[in-house]
């Protein structure tokens, strides 16, 4: 019984580790989409709310997968709590649509008007067509 429960205890601590995606917090978020636009990043963003989640959620999967959805959603209620209006969290966004090089990017800040609001940065022109065409 003891090895079956040291198993079950490896892989919960496995799946648990892998659904979180990483994440840091950074001290100046103008600074981060002043960098991203210089270096030609396409640029959406939105103000974070059920519409733009269940518009982020109907995207093909291989775009944003449910690990990346859960971080944005944790991390959202994480900024709604601190309120902090001067930096951002940002989130390197993996995905198998396109095989280029270029990594890209997810940032979440707070907006004292809007509340939290949603920056995703890529180059790839596949990724930039399944993104939403409007903000919420």
């Amino acid at each position: 019984m003891k090895p079956l429960l040291k198993s079950v205890i490896f892989l919960f601590f496995l799946i648990s580790c892998s659904l979180d995606k990483e994440y840091s917090f950074q001290e100046s978020q103008s600074d981060i989409v002043q960098k991203f636009r210089k270096e030609g990043y396409y640029e959406y963003n939105s103000k974070f709310n059920d519409v733009l989640m269940a518009e982020l959620n109907g995207i093909d999967n291989e775009v944003l997968s449910p690990s990346m959805l859960e971080t944005i959603e944790t991390l959202s209620e994480k900024i709604k709590n601190e309120k902090n209006a001067i930096g951002c969290y940002l989130i390197e966004w993996e995905n198998c649509k396109d095989a280029s090089e270029d990594r890209n990017f997810i940032t979440l800040e707070w907006n004292t008007k809007y509340g939290v609001i949603v920056r995703m940065f890529t180059k790839s022109s596949a990724i930039k067509q399944q993104l939403p065409h409007s903000s919420y």
